[in-house]
């Protein structure tokens, strides 16, 4: 998979025409940033006018710009519960009470957003 220079859009090597059988040693161009008169120049000329950044940074620590393999993975895990109906059992004054919903959405990588058919909602880990 190539990364565009110039856009950031990945391509496959071999979904190129034509193919290429190995990775550029410098910078790369896909073909719609050719085909819109882009050039290597003018990326050379960009990053020359601007200064590096060390990205977003959480608690002054860096955080990935891309996610990993085990968060795509525990996202691909959560969604599957996504519209799944649920019953919610609890207790109130003795008395046992069930609500029924469905799973609507996921928050974060541990924690589910559920609404209600009364219109409550809840989130639950």
């Amino acid at each position: 998979m190539l990364l565009c220079d110039g856009c950031g859009t990945g391509w496959h090597m071999t979904c190129l025409n034509p193919k290429l059988n190995k990775v550029p040693k410098d910078d790369w161009l896909c073909p719609r940033c050719v085909e819109d008169g882009v050039t290597v120049e003018d990326l050379r000329v960009i990053r020359a006018q601007t200064t590096p950044t060390p990205g977003p940074l959480l608690r002054g620590k860096p955080v990935p710009l891309l996610p990993d393999a085990t968060f795509r993975r525990r996202r691909q895990e959560l969604w599957a519960f996504h519209g799944h109906d649920i019953a919610h059992k609890t207790r109130v004054s003795g008395k046992a009470v069930s609500k029924l919903g469905n799973v609507h959405n996921h928050v974060g990588l541990k924690c589910f957003r559920m609404k209600f058919k009364d219109g409550s909602s809840m989130s639950a880990l």
